[in-house]
């Protein structure tokens, strides 16, 4: 026991020395695997014993595209009620007081300001039709930030659960992520109340209260604030909840009093965001569900892919390939490589082979960090003590890697 316990942490030691430093995009999300102090399985994907983490992001100021109406300023000007369309001006006033009061933390400010936006939509008696109406048409009408989309559907495959924060109505948060399509866990927004079908109070809720919002979602996994991420345009009226999570992400270009926060991180771009919770996770590494011996195989192949790509030995090259797919199951037999492949085969001019090998490599490269591990200095020494490694378990017979993974 001693020894194959000897064997992992070598192993996840050594992973650990070359891939945090290897600059590339862990898409092969389910081949990772975080441990929490206590041995208990944090990340990775569908197996057993496996744990979601939180990304809680604001919707004003993030969600909207920069220079764009926020979700309330989008829901006031294309109200169904005319007098609320006419009051616009001062009702977003009155929402800028609100976050302005959030931001210092003056509960009574908050509910004072709170109080006189319920009057002014009293006074434009605004019915619940009315209401659930416009929630929808801000919806349908806000203009999203670019690739925000498809960068929360690789936040979600990342295994993180993905919370909607906002001052905004609760309605106009189910609907947002109903209508974009959003793969959102969780939406809390203020409460809207209607009496006989017409508007009679607002509760805050836990639009103000992100601590909260995330001890409710992680439930009984409390220690995983540590490993969850908030994002917002506004540090200072979050300041409770960025002290309290692993990563906080600075959005946009909104200024902000600054405090020392353990790991932060200011972007513009969503896309950004994606690769610095994806870069983050990596540095965490601890080892790869992959055995080492598919590990050392892998590494062969790759090698000698590079070394077909060098000497133009198309037939070799092919061949390596149709290997390396079989023991690398991570969808790499996409159709742009195999596109690729086809043309390889068909084509004459070693210019234009070489060229393909190049693309196809590159292609894997951002799959595999095997790949680009090839291009430092530390690869020799890293595949001397993987094949110490190996042959550690092959002196202990025909064991079983998950049987390693499991102690």
């Amino acid at each position: 026991m001693r020894e194959l316990y000897e064997i992992k942490e070598k192993y996840r030691k050594l992973l650990h020395a070359l891939y945090s430093g290897v600059d590339f995009e862990p898409r092969i999300h389910y081949s990772l695997i975080v441990e929490d102090k206590l041995g208990r399985i944090s990340y990775g994907g569908e197996f057993i014993g496996a744990r979601r983490k939180i990304f809680v992001s604001d919707v004003d100021g993030v969600l909207n595209r920069e220079g764009t109406p926020s979700l309330f300023e989008t829901y006031l000007r294309n109200h169904s009620n005319k007098m609320v369309r006419e009051n616009c001006e001062s009702l977003c006033e009155i929402g800028r007081k609100i976050g302005k009061a959030t931001r210092k933390g003056n509960m009574f400010e908050i509910e004072k300001s709170v109080k006189e936006l319920e009057d002014v939509i009293k006074s434009c008696k605004v019915s619940l039709k009315e209401h659930l109406l416009s929630s929808l048409t801000a919806a349908k009408k806000l203009k999203l930030a670019k690739n925000l989309i498809e960068s929360f559907y690789e936040i979600k495959g990342v295994n993180y659960k993905i919370i909607l924060n906002s001052g905004s109505p609760q309605e106009c948060l189910e609907f947002l992520a109903r209508i974009k399509s959003l793969p959102v866990d969780l939406v809390f927004g203020s409460r809207w109340y209607f009496k006989d079908e017409k508007f009679y109070g607002i509760l805050p809720n836990l639009a103000s209260n992100k601590v909260e919002i995330m001890r409710r979602a992680l439930a009984e996994d409390l220690d995983l604030f540590k490993d969850s991420v908030f994002i917002t345009d506004d540090l200072e009226a979050d300041r409770d909840v960025s002290l309290a999570v692993g990563m906080v992400v600075k959005f946009g270009s909104r200024s902000s009093e600054e405090f020392s926060i353990p790991l932060k991180i200011e972007c513009r771009e969503m896309r950004k965001v994606v690769n610095a919770i994806r870069k983050w996770e990596i540095s965490n590494i601890h080892y790869f569900i992959r055995d080492p011996r598919v590990e050392l195989k892998i590494l062969e192949k790759i090698k000698n892919l590079r070394n077909s790509l060098k000497n133009l030995e198309k037939e070799t090259f092919l061949k390596n390939l149709e290997e390396f797919t079989e023991l690398a199951l991570f969808g790499y037999q996409k159709d742009s490589i195999r596109r690729k492949v086809l043309r390889i085969k068909s084509c004459k001019e070693r210019e234009k082979i070489k060229n393909l090998m190049d693309k196809i490599l590159i292609e894997i490269g951002n799959y595999e960090p095997l790949v680009k591990a090839l291009e430092y200095a530390e690869i020799k020494e890293f595949e001397r003590e993987l094949r110490q490694i190996v042959k550690k378990m092959e002196n202990l017979g025909a064991i079983e890697w998950k049987e390693i993974l499991s102690m």
